[in-house]
């Protein structure tokens, strides 16, 4: 062996529960050589030990006093959990007041730096954090909802509805951009319902308090900066509001606006002709509908109905030009 200047033998003497027998060997390390002792430990197994790590007490038998119970804490309460079995080392398994089971070090527990398996933090620190945190609790609401997509249409030109809210110059007032809480405070909660939505009384208009409201699907339709306005003697309104008024169907008056190009006085003052096979047809005193007088006659009820689109009169959908004039 190279001579070590700081060599010390060890031979003989006793750390803990080890006695050095001889000297093993030694491996190079920096400034100088680490020195390794054959030992005896007081179980009866032999080990070979660092001679640093028994001078400074790092080592101080073969591993057997690990699994040594230093002090029994069966039983014992420690806050909210209570020890029931001794697991190894210095770990006892321990059952929290709540029933979790949670391996615990003696340390820890001695110490109160563990008092229970979690739920001591989640039952007094976890509300008060949450409290802390809460603003208006309504995020996920269709109130919430309606607000964030208001925002996104007219603050973000990534939104696909960018180009018709903010790229036509909307904006949301700085009140209610900066809070949903002053949102909530001048709108109100959404009416519960299908199809409540968010709207502006006036179209081309900013959103703030004095020009939105909640409204129905009518209302939004009516609002849209594509709905045609229909004049009529005197009075403007849209054409599903016109239909209302004249009992006339939606899809006729916009079918006879739009498809047929129809003047908007012929539009809405000639009544449509009840077509198909539950129209009421008068013949020979008789008023049956047009599916009862064609299995009468044995002609099929669309060709009837046919007839009644093209102006016939009752006595000949029924009968029949043909037929009539031969009788």
């Amino acid at each position: 062996m190279k001579f070590d200047p700081r060599f010390v033998s060890l031979e003989g003497k006793k750390f803990g529960w080890l006695v050095v027998l001889a000297y093993s060997h030694n491996k190079p390390k920096h400034r100088g050589r680490r020195h390794f002792w054959k030992c005896l430990c007081d179980c009866g197994k032999h080990s070979v030990v660092d001679g640093d790590k028994l001078k400074y007490g790092h080592t101080k038998s073969c591993g057997c006093q690990m699994n040594r119970v230093k002090s029994d804490l069966s039983g014992m309460r420690f806050e909210r959990l209570v020890a029931i079995e001794h697991v190894g080392g210095s770990r006892w398994k321990c059952r929290c007041d709540c029933g979790a089971i949670r391996i615990v070090e003696s340390k820890a527990l001695k110490n109160s730096m563990t008092r229970s398996c979690g739920c001591y933090r989640r039952d007094t620190v976890g509300p008060k954090i949450s409290a802390s945190l809460k603003t208006h609790g309504m995020s996920g609401t269709p109130t919430y909802g309606s607000w964030s997509a208001m925002i996104g249409r007219c603050e973000n030109p990534n939104n696909p509805k960018y180009p018709s809210y903010g790229g036509r110059g909307i904006r949301v007032c700085r009140r209610w951009r900066r809070s949903f809480v002053s949102f909530l405070r001048d709108m109100g909660e959404k009416p519960s319902g299908h199809g409540w939505s968010l709207g502006r009384k006036n179209n081309d208009g900013n959103y703030c308090r004095s020009n939105c409201r909640w409204e129905n699907p009518t209302q939004q339709a009516n609002n849209k900066s594509s709905t045609k306005l229909l004049t009529f003697r005197g009075s403007t309104k849209t054409i599903a509001q016109w239909a209302k008024e004249t009992g006339i169907g939606f899809g006729t008056l916009w079918s006879r606006i739009e498809k047929h190009r129809w003047s908007v006085e012929r539009a809405l003052s000639e009544v449509p002709i009840r077509h198909g096979s539950s129209r009421l047809v008068t013949c020979q005193g008789k008023s049956l509908t047009v599916r009862e007088w064609a299995k009468i006659t044995g002609t099929n009820h669309k060709t009837m109905s046919s007839r009644i689109h093209m102006g016939w009169s009752d006595e000949d959908v029924v009968l029949g030009r043909t037929n009539r004039s031969a009788s």
